[in-house]
């Protein structure tokens, strides 16, 4: 299960491993390189189910059908697949590789410079989230029949933020689709506690509506830096989920307009018949007033975090310690709901 060593570095099929980017509860990433005829470099972002995790076939299966899904996808605001493949028994998928940083990391930067991030920088952020899940929705297969996706992970640590200031949604691992030849293990609760829907909470049901309450989450989180039902303990958080009627955002953020705030409310409805029908009717009832340009976006993300984005620049002009790892990130942890009252200062 070890990478093959060839030459200077650690080889996963045909690419070489550089560092690693990060890891999750199912795969690790490491920033690669694949070299070619006529001095032919791409890099890309290498995704390798973990090794203790091999032996387990449905998390084989579940690695293969997110690539089998992500493959069929092209659109601006979710993450490519370019190659998947198996090597000395250890599955990778090779990804397009993002100069930037998770969404859920940027807000952890941002709450520790004590700012607020602009309006038209939110407005950015929830059109590329809710663009790339209508995409992510309204896909269909071969013969034109609709493949019912949901994410069922719609979090800020699987939204990217680029340097170039595009906005990408990413990691369809647990993704249902009618593509997917294998089937989860009944009971499971799948995704991140502080952002599942109600009804996920409940193992009910699922339907594109509660992949539009996790994001209407995402956004809220964005807009005020609060996490609307975190609490210390999972128990907690699932029943603040289930009954908590979250504040107003503009309790917290006062310069958000009533629109977006009524918009968020019907988006973190308990009932999904309640919420919006579709991704872009969520977008078009949210978006109310300028939107940031993504040179914009990626102008703040390259302010901001410096520090993070070292990784990358480490790369360029020469190539890193082969197989040698960079730090793995610290996992991100959103404040607790404070009083409502926002500490934050406008970000100048």
């Amino acid at each position: 299960m070890v990478p093959e060593r060839k030459d200077n570095g650690l080889r996963v099929g045909p690419y070489e491993l550089l560092t690693r980017l990060a890891t999750g509860g199912m795969g690790e990433v490491f920033i690669a390189r694949r070299t070619g005829a006529g001095a032919f470099e791409k890099k890309v972002a290498l995704k390798l189910l973990l090794p203790h995790l091999v032996p387990d076939q449905e998390f084989v299966h579940r690695f293969f059908d997110e690539a089998r899904l992500a493959a069929r996808m092209n659109h601006p605001n979710v993450v490519q697949i370019f190659d998947v493949g198996e090597s000395d028994g250890r599955p990778y998928l090779a990804m397009a590789l993002v100069e930037g940083i998770s969404l859920g990391r940027f807000l952890k930067v941002v709450r520790a410079k004590n700012v607020q991030l602009p309006l038209p920088i939110v407005r950015l952020i929830a059109t590329g989230l809710l663009e790339g899940l209508a995409h992510a929705h309204t896909l269909k297969g071969t013969r034109g029949e609709e493949l019912g996706v949901i994410h069922r992970d719609v979090t800020p640590s699987n939204l990217l933020l680029s340097t170039a200031g595009s906005v990408m949604l990413n990691d369809f691992g647990i993704a249902k689709a009618a593509i997917n030849e294998h089937e989860t293990r009944p009971g499971r609760m799948r995704g991140k506690y502080a952002y599942l829907a109600p009804e996920q909470a409940h193992r009910g049901r699922l339907t594109l509506r509660a992949d539009l309450f996790s994001a209407a989450v995402t956004i809220y989180e964005t807009l005020t830096l609060v996490s609307p039902f975190l609490h210390p303990g999972d128990v907690q958080t699932m029943e603040a989920i289930v009954k908590q009627v979250p504040a107003s955002a503009r309790t917290l953020r006062p310069d958000a307009s009533e629109q977006m705030a009524k918009a968020l409310e019907r988006g973190l409805s308990k009932k999904p018949e309640d919420r919006f029908g579709s991704a872009r009717q969520f977008r078009e009832a949210l978006v109310d007033g300028p939107v940031a340009t993504a040179p914009e976006l990626g102008e703040l993300v390259q302010q901001l975090c410096g520090d993070q984005l070292r990784v990358f620049h480490r790369l360029e002009g020469g190539s890193a310690s082969p197989g040698v790892a960079a730090p793995r990130p610290a996992p991100v942890s959103p404040a607790v709901a404070p009083p409502p009252r926002s500490r934050w200062k406008p970000l100048a």
